[in-house]
């Protein structure tokens, strides 16, 4: 049990990291040409789940190996990856929004489920 939970924080942290950053980035871009557009919703979650799945295979190349090997429930990471990451996100969106900007899709409850899901997904089919 202790190994399940052990895989579940790091991976979550792992991915979590990886989002805020991606967020980071995109401020930084949209800041570079001093515009506020973004993409529109549903462009969005057509990118959040590829752009997550793409760092889910980077990931699996990286550690091809479980990073805490026999869990006790298999594939436990694709329940409670999404619904961690998506709550952290929404609280990283929540934030942004009461300092007075406007946070992207990627920063709410569904875009960093998404976001965590695809990437857990590719990561258990190509190592689980």
């Amino acid at each position: 049990m202790l190994d399940a939970i052990l895989e579940l924080v790091v991976e979550v942290v792992l991915e979590f990291i990886s989002q805020l950053l991606i967020e980071i980035g995109f401020e930084w871009i949209a800041e570079c040409f001093h515009r506020r557009a973004t993409l529109s919703t549903v462009l969005a979650f057509i990118a959040i789940p590829l752009f997550g799945g793409f760092i889910g295979l980077i990931l699996s190349n990286t550690f091809p190996q479980r990073i805490v090997p026999g869990p006790t429930v298999p594939g436990i990471s694709l329940l409670l990856s999404p619904l961690a990451t998506g709550m952290v996100m929404k609280l990283f969106g929540d934030w942004r929004r009461s300092r007075g900007h406007q946070p992207t899709v990627l920063a709410t409850f569904w875009g960093g489920a998404l976001f965590a899901f695809s990437m857990a997904l590719v990561r258990w089919l190509r190592v689980g």
